[in-house]
């Protein structure tokens, strides 16, 4: 058994934290608090309710740029914060706009399209974002005037202009945001594993499952991992009637013999 050692946790992420500065500096001070609390307000309740097997939204989603920056604190300097499923694709963000901060603080448009994101489109930062690592990676790399191109509506304008001697480009950001296909496979594979939990609390028992999905979730049963949980609990995997998983899944299926914890004798089975 491997522990975490209590010494060298405190680490601080400086370059993270000049990200999230610089960003918090274009909203006034007295707003920008009032939503933290309102972050916390909604993360600490459903937090503590998750290891329940409850899964209540651990954010709002109509100040998801509010999101971003709690848990890129988190990752920086406040872990006691941090939600592992959501940190690991937003702490790597604001650590690499930390890094590129130099070079943004030159990029003519960059404080300006910040402050939009922070503050009129906060329910959608992805695309900012986006736009302002682009801008940075331009300027780290040689373009010697990188501008953000202000926005005319309705008519069509690049995100930048970039140029460095006799070379001048337009520059359009695309990037390919999270679907709505995408929600729903998360939505299904959290029916799915919240009712093969609760095969498992019902018989006090602790298990591991590894699943291999070969067809999208969507299209399984909801009960399709908890019955093979619950064949595996009740029948056992000794006398060889577990179900088989077909063509949909390889399901690796562990546990104790023992109720909870700890765990001193483990059986294993294979199906698929």
């Amino acid at each position: 058994m491997w522990i975490a050692t209590r010494q060298g946790q405190d680490w601080r992420d400086e370059t993270s934290l000049a990200a999230i500065d610089w960003l918090v500096s274009t909203v006034p001070l007295a707003d920008w608090t009032t939503r933290m609390d309102r972050v916390r307000a909604v993360f600490e309740p459903a937090r503590d309710l998750w290891p329940t097997g409850a899964r209540p939204p651990l954010y709002d989603p109509r100040d998801l740029i509010a999101w971003y920056i709690f848990q890129a604190n988190a990752y920086a300097t406040d872990r006691a914060n941090l939600a592992e499923h959501e940190a690991y694709r937003i702490a790597p963000v604001f650590r690499r706009l930390g890094q590129l901060l130099p070079t943004l603080k030159c990029v003519v448009g960059a404080e300006e399209r910040a402050a939009r994101m922070m503050v009129n489109n906060r329910s959608t930062p992805d695309e900012a974002l986006y736009e302002l690592l682009v801008a940075g990676a331009y300027g780290s790399r040689g373009w010697s005037d990188v501008r953000f191109v202000p926005e005319d509506p309705p008519n069509r304008t690049p995100d930048l202009h970039i140029s460095r001697g006799r070379s001048r480009w337009a520059v359009e950001c695309t990037r390919t945001g999270r679907s709505d296909y995408m929600a729903q496979e998360r939505a299904a594979g959290d029916v799915l594993a919240r009712l093969a939990l609760e095969e498992a609390e019902r018989a006090r028992v602790s298990i591991r499952v590894e699943t291999i999905y070969q067809d999208e979730l969507i299209n399984l049963p909801e009960r399709y991992l908890a019955d093979r949980v619950a064949n595996f609990l009740w029948a056992g995997p000794a006398n060889g009637k577990m179900r088989p998983a077909g063509a949909e899944s390889n399901v690796r299926i562990s546990g104790s013999c023992e109720p909870c914890f700890p765990m001193t004798t483990s059986s294993s089975v294979q199906a698929g």
